[in-house]
């Protein structure tokens, strides 16, 4: 058996190297304001990864929304037509402000959510999964509840119930719950991804990383960034992966392409997606 001694240096520098880097970015970004307003409730803000491949420079861009501004919707092809749409479609033809994957799809059938997803009356899936640890919820019954609320099935007792108190329910796999990264090993496959997750203030955020990072490293990267990230779940990944938003005369789409061109914040109507959740500004 090899000596603790002789394996720790390799590692000693890569370590320090890797903790100053995040250290110095934390600062960097305390130093000014990090968002840009898109207008009230709403901010967006990009980072640049820092374990991200010197063959792909995309950020990783983050949309805040606050609920007390913004309402969610849940939007399903097989609610609605049995037709799938590009996330601006979604959005034009629904009058959303921005949008998001709302879950993968299953092989056998491309309208169906891989775990639980329900709309009011519309069930997408019935089917709670055991593999997927997260809920995000939202539209709940009553007053009493908030108005969204991602839910962890490892560590929230009673979770069942609460999920039964909303009236849009979508299960995906859990990224970080309570702070804390949640599973998800190392395993090598890198790509673009889209994740769902709220802010230590109750925020929800749109998030696409348009690095190619494994979600491993995406994890430790998002919980790097100064943006208080308590729980997310992944959505999707890949081409299939996107954003979108409009306010005013700026729209803009991002896929889950890789691209070095920073400048580009429209690259194309995307694939169509069957599941999105999107949302609208409230009247006041």
């Amino acid at each position: 058996m090899a000596s603790r001694k002789k394996i720790y240096p390799r590692w000693a520098g890569v370590f320090a190297i890797v903790s100053f880097l995040l250290l110095a970015r934390g600062v960097a970004y305390s130093r000014s304001d990090i968002w840009e307003k898109l207008d009230t409730g709403l901010c967006i803000a990009s980072f640049d990864p820092v374990s991200e491949p010197k063959s792909c420079k995309g950020k990783i861009t983050i949309l805040k929304i606050d609920p007390a501004y913004y309402s969610f919707e849940l939007l399903c092809a097989s609610e609605h037509g049995q037709k799938s749409r590009t996330l601006r479609q979604w959005a034009q033809e629904f009058s959303l402000v921005a949008a998001i994957n709302a879950g993968m799809y299953q092989d056998r059938d491309f309208l169906r959510n891989i775990g639980y997803m329900r709309n009011y009356r519309h069930i997408n899936n019935g089917r709670i999964s055991k593999k997927l640890g997260a809920f995000f919820v939202f539209n709940p019954v009553d007053a009493t509840m908030p108005a969204v609320q991602m839910v962890d099935t490892r560590s929230v007792k009673g979770w069942r119930n609460i999920i039964a108190r909303y009236h849009s329910v979508v299960q995906s796999y859990r990224m970080i719950a309570n702070g804390e990264k949640k599973g998800w090993p190392q395993k090598g496959e890198i790509f673009c991804s889209a994740a769902v997750g709220m802010d230590r203030d109750g925020h929800v955020l749109f998030m696409l990383s348009q690095s190619l990072l494994s979600v491993h490293d995406l994890i430790n990267e998002l919980l790097s960034l100064p943006v208080h990230i308590t729980e997310a779940m992944y959505v999707e990944g890949g081409p299939q992966a996107a954003l979108y938003f409009k306010r005013g005369a700026r729209e803009i789409t991002l896929i889950g392409v890789c691209t070095n061109d920073r400048s580009r914040e429209s690259q194309g109507p995307g694939f169509e997606i069957p599941n999105v959740i999107g949302i609208k500004k409230k009247i006041k």
